[in-house]
């Protein structure tokens, strides 16, 4: 992360007005084949989830760069995306397979690999 507070502010800026667009896009814009939906990365929840664990929240921090987001944030965030999409557009996946009972009872429970 830049020690510079302007080139910080500007970047943190660019990347806002960027969702913006993409959250305009998804509500405007039609295509023929695909829905485009938008959904807000969730620090917030990702931020209570992992408090709650007990973890502090400079732990969700990637060392590497002291800005991304680290492999427990992108966990926990893919947790929480998945659970709006589902409350949300629950049609964006499909239908259930008619055949999982089965399929369990061939291969058995692999663990949702």
């Amino acid at each position: 992360m830049s020690s510079n507070e302007t080139l910080r502010n500007i970047t943190s800026e660019r990347a806002m007005q960027l969702s913006s667009v993409m959250k305009e896009v998804s509500e405007t814009v039609a295509f023929a084949n695909i829905k485009v939906h938008y959904v807000d990365y969730p620090q917030k929840q990702v931020k209570k989830k992992w408090l709650k664990m007990g973890g502090e929240y400079w732990q969700l921090i990637e060392p590497v760069d002291g800005f991304h987001p680290n492999q427990i944030a992108l966990a926990l965030g893919a947790e929480a995306l998945w659970h709006e999409v589902q409350k949300k557009w629950p049609e964006v996946f499909g239908k259930k397979n008619p055949y999982n009972e089965q399929i369990e009872k061939i291969f058995g429970d692999q663990g949702g690999y």
